[in-house]
């Protein structure tokens, strides 16, 4: 579930009622929470690793620019062109 992206909640809950239903003693939600939380790094690791082993020097420093921010805003470069215009109206819409 971890590699799927699923929310920490969702994978609680799942793991939860697979227990539940297969018969098998349920752990404390603290134990549960933390091989959770300790499943969730290790995939994040795994994908931090890939990434680090088939992305070039030069996307890699692409991708980094995104991150920075823009002339003192508080708004990263890849939030930056996401403004979404407030009117409903057909003329103002933009596709």
């Amino acid at each position: 579930m971890a590699r799927l992206h699923l929310k920490p909640r969702m994978i609680f809950l799942r793991c939860t009622d697979f227990l539940a239903e297969k018969r098998i003693q349920i752990p404390g939600e603290r134990r549960l929470a933390d091989l959770i939380r300790t499943q969730l790094n290790v995939c994040k690791n795994d994908l931090i690793s890939l990434a680090d082993m088939h992305l070039p020097p030069d996307l890699r420093a692409r991708l980094d620019s995104l991150f920075e921010q823009d002339d003192g805003t508080n708004r990263y470069r890849l939030t930056a062109p996401k403004s979404i215009p407030q009117s409903t109206r057909p003329g103002k819409i933009h596709l």
